[in-house]
């Protein structure tokens, strides 16, 4: 991936795809892209494309820092490929040997941590990409492609509106498109040899559903032979950390970290939903939960988004399934959890981590 020490000719280009990249994986909001662009020299603006156009216009104006606001996107965007909206299974490894096999099969194919690339995959193949890693935990990525689709509003000129009129004799006032855009997608295998445990995950799991990023999970559960080694294998349910995340104190009895978000069935039947992801507000301070919870024989949760204060950083696990597939269990499984708001590797190890603490 491209950074400020490119040449300056290129730093444009450079900064449109990168800008563009980071609003098509929703990885930042579009004020927070104003902010970056305003505290290197451009103006604000009204839309991110009207935002990324002023970069192609730019004429070399001297307030202006290209350089300085390339690195800043380059750093969110690769933070982002690395570490965010995260879908995973954790598996416990029994047999150590079977991890330092898959770490060397690994090895020999993976690139160097600072060759992620932009460029659009095959969505048909998946590549082997950087390797990164701290003490006993390697990350190996796997580049590749999937589809996502977007309903959205279709702007319609007014010739197209007056034909619609004349045949069916009404006026046509919203007119909807379904979008199919394609998005590069970072999955990845890690391996954490102090607590034997081995992780598959995905990219980009806010926007996937499951069953979207199967084919993607067949291939990697290939790469590690899981067929062959079920016996050594055993998946983490995470459906016992919802009320464990819920309920979670230290050992003076504080509540550790905040609810942003949860989805409950009540003993009587209610299902009770609540989400402050925007303000940060810990939904089991208020008078409301207190008194709700105690006015209910028991509260079974099927979505819990809790985040967690780390000092420099903030990350925030969810785990979730309709209610409806819970119920059809005999005995309640959820093998998928998603983070995101991560800064580094350290974070994603603590997910992992905290996820088998409590399952």
């Amino acid at each position: 991936m491209g950074d400020s020490s490119q040449p300056l000719d290129d730093l444009p280009n450079s900064i449109v795809k990168k800008s563009t990249e980071l609003m098509r994986r929703k990885a930042i909001t579009y004020t927070k892209l104003e902010e970056i662009y305003v505290k290197h020299g451009f103006s604000e603006s009204n839309g991110a494309q009207n935002l990324i156009n002023k970069v192609k216009k730019n004429d070399g104006l001297v307030s202006v820092d290209l350089k300085g606001l390339d690195k800043d996107l380059t750093n969110i965007l690769l933070t982002h490929l690395k570490f965010n909206d995260k879908i995973f299974n954790i598996y416990h490894i029994k047999d150590v040997n079977y991890l330092n096999e898959i770490y060397d099969k690994l090895r020999e194919n993976s690139l160097d941590e600072s060759e992620f690339d932009l460029e659009m995959g095959d969505e048909n193949t998946t590549y082997h990409g950087p390797l990164i890693e701290i003490d006993d935990f390697s990350i190996f990525y796997f580049q590749t492609s999937r589809y996502y689709y977007h309903k959205d509003e279709i702007k319609t000129a007014d010739q197209n509106k007056k034909t619609y009129d004349d045949n069916f004799h009404g006026e046509l006032v919203d007119l909807y498109g379904k979008w199919k855009i394609r998005l590069n997608c970072y999955d990845f295998i890690a391996l954490d040899f102090k607590n034997n445990y081995l992780v598959i995950g995905f990219d980009l799991g806010s926007l996937f559903k499951k069953p979207e990023i199967a084919l993607t999970k067949e291939k990697l559960e290939k790469i590690i032979g899981k067929k062959n080694n079920l016996s050594i294998m055993t998946e983490v349910n995470f459906y016992p950390c919802l009320k464990k995340m819920h309920d979670e104190v230290d050992s003076a009895g504080n509540l550790i970290g905040s609810i942003l978000g949860h989805r409950m069935l009540t003993f009587e039947g209610e299902n009770v939903s609540a989400f402050s992801p925007s303000t940060k507000t810990d939904l089991r301070l208020g008078g409301y939960h207190a008194a709700g919870s105690k006015a209910v024989r028991s509260l079974d949760f099927h979505v819990i988004q809790k985040m967690y204060s780390l000092g420099s950083s903030d990350p925030v696990i969810m785990i979730k399934e309709d209610l409806r597939v819970l119920r059809k269990l005999s005995t309640k499984a959820i093998y998928y959890a998603l983070v995101t708001d991560l800064k580094n590797i350290q974070d994603l190890r603590f997910c992992f981590n905290k996820l088998l603490e409590l399952s």
